[in-house]
């Protein structure tokens, strides 16, 4: 009898984390389109926590801890040329730090440095080029 149970645990348990891995991916998928449209809240609570994800070969991202209760926080390698296509998040505001290299906003044609600030008010479009390596630290707040 127990054997049975612990059996379904483990099954539910494995589905649960299938369709959580299907669920990132799919967010992957589209963050890495031309046009990568809407990316929610609840879109970026899918990444783990204090794991490096590749999101492509030219972006990796760590979310971390989150801050305040509610606002994500998210380290960014971009390789030189790394690029976040034409995004926007709808019921989030986000503020992305400039740690280390330069950026420019391809929709503003703003260039970005180490220590500037860039803030995107909720459903604001925005597409973030590399012009050399870079680490940002991103907070979204809802």
């Amino acid at each position: 009898m127990f054997g049975n149970l612990f059996k379904k645990s483990i099954v539910k348990q494995l589905r649960e984390i299938n369709k959580s891995q299907r669920d990132l991916i799919e967010i992957m998928d589209s963050m890495n389109e031309r046009y990568a449209g809407m990316q929610s809240y609840q879109d970026l609570c899918k990444f783990p926590i204090l794991e490096w994800v590749d999101l492509n070969k030219k972006i990796a991202i760590k979310r971390k801890n989150n801050i305040f209760g509610n606002m994500l926080v998210f380290d960014i390698k971009m390789k030189k040329e790394g690029c976040f296509n034409e995004h926007f998040h709808p019921d989030a505001i986000e503020s992305t730090e400039v740690v280390k290299g330069k950026v420019v906003d391809l929709m503003e044609g703003e260039t970005y440095e180490e220590t500037d600030v860039i803030h995107y008010e909720k459903g604001q479009v925005h597409d973030i080029l590399a012009l050399e390596d870079t680490n940002l630290k991103v907070i979204f707040k809802p």
